[in-house]
C-alpha cells in the first residue's frame, strides 16, 4: 500500500471511530475543564488571560498554560460555547497523532507502520480522550508531531520546527518541556560513544537549534507572564501547588477529595507568585526533612503511574503492554527509538520522584509506547510459530476481557487492599 493511501485508511479509520464514540452518550468527568472554559470565555470577552469565579474570586493569571483555553477561546469566539465543536475538533487531532505516529513508523520500522498507525486510530483511551474537555489531545499530537520531524528531517529547520513543537508542548503542559532533553541528548550521548567529533558537533548544533525552536515559542509567554507578575514565570503558578501536594506526610493524591485550595490560603496569600513560591518551597523543605518516606512515595507513585484501573479498567492498554515491554527491551536503545525510550525514562523519573505518578501523565504518551509494539508484532506475524503465538494473544485478550466484565468488584478489592494497605 502507498504511503498516501495507508494515511488516508488510518486518517478515516480514526475519524470513524471517534464520529460513533461522540455519538453515544458517555459521561465525561468535568476535570479541569470549568477552569478552562473561563479562562477561554473571558479571553473571548476581552478580560484577558484569568480564571476567578472558580479560586472564590481571586484572580489567577497564570494558573493555567496558555496553548489550550487559547484554542478554546478561538472555537468559543467563532462559533459560540459549544463543546461538541472542540470535540470534533479533537477527534481531527487525534486522527493527525495517528497519522503521525503512522509516519513514524515508517521512519523507524517500516513493515509495521501501518499496523501501528491502525492500533492507534482505533486505541480505546485515546478514543476516549476526544469527548474530554481537558489537555490530553491536544498534548499527544503535539509530542507525536514534535518526535516525528525531531526524527525525521536532518537539517536546521527540522530541528528548530521541533524545537517549536516541543514550545507548543510545553505551553499545553510544562511536562512536554521534558522531550527536549530526550531529543537533544540521546544524539549526544551516541556520538560520544563513537568517539566521532564530526558527529559530535553535529549533535551539539542540533542541541543548539531545538533549544532555539522552544525558546523562540516559550519566550512571549514568559514575557507577558514577566509583564503581569513582575517575576520570571516561565510557563505557569501552577507548579508549586504539584510539588507540595505531592510530597507532604499526607500527599493529596492520596485523598479522597484531594487537591483542593481552601478560600483561607487565598486569602492569606492573595499574590499568586507570592503562593507559587510559598508551596514550592514547602514542597522541597518536605522532600529534604523526609528522605527515606519520600523514597517511598516515589516508589508508590512509579506503581502509580502504571495503574490500569482508573477510572475504570484499562483493557486497551492492557492488551498491548506485553508487546509494548518486549519491544522496549528488543528495540529500546536502537536509533529512533532510543529518543522515545529517553523521554520516557526522563518523564518517569519526574512523575515519580517529584510529581504525583498520575495515569493522566501516561495517556498522551501511549501513542508513542505503542510504536514499540509494531515491530514485535511483525516478528511474531513472520515467525513460524505466529499459531502458538496467536493462542497465547487469544487467551491474553480473553483474561482481560474477564477482568474487563467485573471491573468493578475487582476495582473494589484492589481499593480495600490499597486502603488496608495504607496506599490509598
Amino acid at each position: 500500500m502507498s504511503n498516501r493511501a495507508a494515511m488516508l485508511l488510518v486518517m478515516f479509520a480514526a475519524l470513524a471511530v471517534r464520529a460513533v464514540y461522540l455519538t453515544t452518550d458517555v459521561d465525561v468527568p468535568a476535570q479541569d475543564t470549568p477552569d478552562y472554559d473561563e479562562i477561554a470565555l473571558n479571553l473571548v470577552a476581552g478580560e484577558g488571560f484569568v480564571a476567578h469565579d472558580n479560586w472564590y474570586g481571586h484572580p489567577m493569571k497564570s494558573w493555567r498554560p496558555p496553548l489550550y483555553p487559547a484554542l478554546l477561546a478561538g472555537v468559543y469566539g467563532l462559533f459560540g460555547y459549544h463543546h461538541v465543536l472542540v470535540q470534533m475538533l479533537q477527534a481531527f487531532l487525534g486522527a493527525l497523532t495517528a497519522v503521525g505516529v503512522l509516519c513514524l513508523g515508517r521512519r523507524l520500522h517500516p513493515p509495521s507502520a501501518l499496523a501501528v498507525g491502525l492500533i492507534v486510530a482505533l486505541y480505546p483511551p485515546l478514543v476516549a480522550g476526544t469527548a474530554e474537555i481537558m489537555t490530553e489531545t491536544l498534548f499527544a499530537s503535539l509530542l507525536v508531531a514534535a518526535t516525528l520531524v525531531g526524527l525525521s528531517v536532518e537539517a536546521r529547520s527540522g530541528w528548530i520546527g521541533s524545537g517549536a513543537l516541543v514550545g507548543l508542548a510545553t505551553l499545553t503542559r510544562p511536562v512536554g518541556l521534558l522531550l527536549a532533553p530526550a531529543l537533544m541528548l540521546a544524539r549526544v550521548w551516541s556520538a560520544w560513544q563513537r568517539r566521532d567529533g564530526r558527529a559530535w558537533l553535529g549533535a551539539i548544533r542540533r542541541c543548539g537549534w531545538i533549544s532555539a525552536g522552544v525558546l523562540l515559542v516559550l519566550s512571549p509567554w514568559t514575557i507577558r507572564n514577566a509583564t503581569v507578575h513582575g517575576a520570571f514565570v516561565p510557563v505557569s503558578t501552577h507548579g508549586g501547588f504539584i510539588l507540595a501536594g505531592s510530597n507532604a506526610d499526607e500527599p493529596e493524591w492520596r485523598k479522597q477529595d484531594g487537591w483542593q485550595i481552601s478560600p483561607d490560603v487565598l486569602v492569606d496569600t492573595p499574590n499568586e507568585i507570592d503562593r507559587d513560591r510559598a508551596w514550592r518551597a514547602q514542597g522541597w523543605s518536605w522532600i529534604a526533612a523526609h528522605p527515606v518516606p519520600w523514597l517511598r512515595l516515589a516508589g508508590e507513585r512509579f506503581l502509580r503511574f502504571w495503574y490500569v484501573a482508573r477510572p475504570d479498567y484499562n483493557i486497551g492498554f492492557m492488551l498491548w503492554l506485553p508487546l509494548i515491554l518486549a519491544g522496549v527491551i528488543r528495540f529500546g536503545t536502537h536509533p529512533g527509538y532510543r529518543e522515545i525510550t529517553s523521554f520516557a525514562g526522563v518523564s518517569l523519573l519526574v512523575f515519580s520522584t517529584l510529581l504525583y505518578g498520575s495515569t493522566r501523565f501516561r495517556l498522551p504518551m501511549e501513542p508513542l509506547f505503542l510504536l514499540y509494539a509494531g515491530p514485535v508484532l511483525h516478528e511474531i506475524w513472520s515467525s513460524r510459530q505466529r499459531l502458538r503465538w496467536a493462542a497465547g494473544g487469544t487467551l491474553w485478550a480473553g483474561l482481560n476481557l474477564l477482568i474487563w466484565w467485573q471491573d468493578e468488584a475487582i476495582h473494589g478489592l484492589v481499593l480495600n487492599v490499597l486502603q488496608v494497605s495504607g496506599l490509598k
